[in-house]
């Protein structure tokens, strides 16, 4: 058989399938041509090394000759800059990491005078708890293993609205906490007329005529008293 008359022979063959299978097509497993089974190769497990519990801690001093570049700050250096107002920038010298943000406040509100709870730390713009401390705010060396040591940090006041410096207490003997004290010369206080005028109004019965009579007693008495004096 010539290749043209192969090539007829199958076309002709494929003319007689259909085109396109339908939705229900079922195949029998039974006519497929048998095939051996593929097994898929193993995948090698590399074993890890177990470490005892009871191992030794590395040794401090050798850690700290490795990076001799950050040595342990025991104390901070803090600046609590105001972002408005008059008020200067407050230097907090000499701090433990272990200081909270509320200590920073107490400290601020008392060297400037100003109502604690109207201050607000800041950090990066943005208000910090009172119960954070300054460790947390620290660099840590799993984040990063090249930060260098920090000694001081600055942290920003940020004051509510309507704050004032407390006024000093005046001492006392001062003419500001010292009150004067009614004397003849001054007639009888705003007590006595206030009683007056409500004994008169109870027994006239006329709101009116109390205070009349009130302002008489009263012309009458400052008469008087400015004779007694002069």
């Amino acid at each position: 058989m010539s290749e043209l008359g192969f090539a007829k022979q199958y076309l002709t063959a494929l003319d007689s399938r259909p085109v396109k299978l339908s939705s229900d097509h079922v195949a029998d497993p039974k006519s497929y041509p048998a095939q051996a089974a593929y097994t898929l190769p193993r995948i090698s497990l590399t074993k890890r090394k177990r470490t005892s519990p009871t191992s030794a801690p590395a040794d401090n001093s050798t850690t700290s000759a490795s990076n001799p570049s950050k040595p342990p700050s025991t104390t901070l250096t803090i600046t609590l800059k105001p972002s408005r107002g008059p008020t200067a920038p407050l230097t907090l010298p000499s701090l433990p990491p272990t200081t909270s943000i509320y200590d920073l406040k107490s400290l601020f509100a008392t060297s400037t005078s100003l109502p604690l709870s109207k201050i607000k730390i800041l950090r990066d713009k943005k208000p910090v708890p009172d119960s954070k401390t300054l460790k947390e705010f620290l660099p840590s060396e799993d984040e990063d293993p090249d930060a260098v040591a920090v000694s001081a940090m600055e942290f920003g006041v940020m004051v509510l609205g309507g704050a004032t410096p407390a006024t000093a207490t005046p001492v006392a003997g001062t003419p500001e906490t010292e009150r004067k004290e009614p004397t003849m010369a001054d007639g009888p206080g705003k007590e006595f007329w206030g009683d007056l005028k409500g004994f008169l109004v109870q027994r006239l019965k006329d709101e009116r005529e109390g205070e009349r009579l009130v302002k008489v007693f009263r012309n009458a008495v400052g008469g008087e008293v400015s004779t007694w004096f002069h």
